[in-house]
């Protein structure tokens, strides 16, 4: 094989390797968990957050109380964001039961009656469901998107918020007690867990060993073809 042939293949295996190793756009999806209260004690009932990436460049929640015997009114969430996107102002939050929402870098701690987390961190989003007291809307299940008032700001987990620490979203819930019973107490949950981000559907990121194999594949099918130049000059 002589020096520029050569060269030209060594070119052409580097280009399968960067179309191997180029990601494919996929959206994701995590779940936050909360068990515990403020003071680290297990909790009466448990939380799940959905974080959906949508395809309008928004991210989807669903806010739920899993369990059944013990339940409660659900009346705020709260995280931290990008501050970048906060401090340009244009998120809000769209949804049935959303009633407000309040942005601010760590400034964040309490809406409307019902809702506050004082004894914990100041928060960057806080967003408030429904009305004080469970005789006007008792919520469960809560859905809301967040957007950008700007169409060319996609919201995704890039622009969202560091998901490997645990406390960078609480959950603020009222009338909290048995099912059909007396309905006294509140809680005020932080996510725990460890948190892991997965692609939504089929669009899967390729594995570094699938970029691998296909990179090697592709060396081979150019050096064949080469050799086979070869022998036909």
């Amino acid at each position: 094989m002589n020096r520029s042939g050569a060269t030209r293949l060594i070119a052409a295996c580097m280009m399968v390797i960067a179309v191997g190793s180029t990601p494919v756009s996929a959206a994701l999806y995590t779940t936050f968990n909360f068990n515990t209260d403020q003071e680290g004690n297990i909790a009466p009932l448990s939380v799940t957050v959905l974080v959906e990436e949508i395809v309008e460049g928004d991210l989807k929640f669903t806010v739920e109380i899993v369990d059944g015997s013990i339940t409660g009114d659900l009346r705020a969430i709260y995280f931290h964001f990008h501050e970048m996107l906060l401090s340009g102002g244009g998120l809000e939050a769209t949804g049935t039961y959303v009633t407000d929402q309040k942005y601010g870098a760590n400034a964040v701690i309490k809406l409307g009656g019902g809702t506050g987390v004082e004894s914990l961190e100041k928060f960057d989003v806080g967003i408030e469901f429904g009305t004080p007291g469970m005789s006007s809307n008792d919520l469960q299940l809560v859905t809301f998107e967040l957007s950008h008032v700007n169409d060319l700001i996609n919201l995704n987990f890039s622009t969202f918020f560091d998901m490997s620490e645990e406390g960078i979203m609480a959950i603020r819930i009222t009338s909290v007690g048995v099912d059909g019973g007396s309905r006294e107490d509140s809680l005020k949950l932080v996510n725990s867990g460890e948190i892991t981000v997965f692609p939504i559907g089929n669009g899967a990121v390729p594995e570094p060993a699938s970029i691998i194999a296909w990179s090697v594949v592709g060396l081979g099918l150019i050096s064949a073809n080469y050799l086979r130049r070869r022998k036909v000059a």
